[in-house]
């Protein structure tokens, strides 16, 4: 799955996390390998390597995009500032502070 815009880039790595997730869901982190992700993915190990570094950056870009997600969610119910909602939230996600 050659990409040669960016475009593409962005798809093949959407894709990856996408099934990166999926895996990582169903077996666990340490259980699932970057050829396991490529292959749900349908890319190559190298496309992975493109993107990231190792394994645990795409452990960390998942959790940092469902934090995203989480803050765009629930940002949107609350009459807070986003910048006072993420310090009201913070401790929530304390606890991955390393991932």
């Amino acid at each position: 799955m050659a990409r040669k815009t960016k475009e593409g880039a962005e798809e093949t790595r959407t894709a990856i996390l996408e099934a990166a997730l999926a895996l990582f869901s169903t077996r666990g982190v340490a259980r699932t390998s970057l050829s396991d992700v490529a292959q749900q993915a349908g890319v190559t190990r190298g496309a992975i390597y493109w993107h990231f570094a190792n394994k645990d950056e795409v452990a960390k870009n998942i959790v940092n995009e469902i934090k995203t997600l989480f803050m765009e969610h629930f940002a949107l119910r609350f009459t807070v500032p986003t910048a006072e909602f993420g310090y009201l939230i913070r401790p929530v996600f304390w606890q991955n502070r390393e991932l």
